[in-house]
């Protein structure tokens, strides 16, 4: 479980908590989007810059030079190819987290979204380090 997955991180290490693959809720577009959540169980800010969601079927454009992820904090991405997405986010889910929006996550480029019924060979997501 995610207990295990978090005491196993080691210092230095971002792991993936949360996975958002098929909202059903009622916000408009480009609220009601799929998204990730990462999260930092270290003591220690973490440099993602350069890091990116991959898949079977592509993946995302790197996170921005600066990027980092505090001790003991999770942030959100989602999908940057709408206009005012983060923003949208935040009012729909009156989340209180940080929000980076990722270019490359959508059907005409990089990753083409997260399958709404995955299974072992069909979305295996992973975090990847700029190296």
């Amino acid at each position: 479980g995610l207990c295990a997955v978090l005491a196993a991180a080691a210092e230095g290490q971002v792991v993936i908590t949360e996975v958002m693959y098929n909202p059903a809720s009622d916000e408009q577009p480009p609220a009601k989007t799929e998204w990730v959540e990462l999260y930092n169980p270290g003591d220690a800010a973490v440099d993602v810059a350069g890091w990116y969601l991959a898949d079977e079927d592509g993946q995302t454009q790197p996170l921005p030079a600066g990027t980092t992820i505090e001790p003991e904090q999770a942030v959100v991405l989602i999908p940057g190819d709408s206009e005012g997405a983060v923003e949208a986010f935040h009012a729909a889910w009156g989340a209180e987290v940080t929000v980076y929006a990722v270019e490359g996550w959508s059907l005409r480029d990089g990753m083409s979204g997260l399958a709404n019924k995955p299974d072992a060979t069909n979305e295996v997501l992973t975090l990847r380090g700029s190296d």
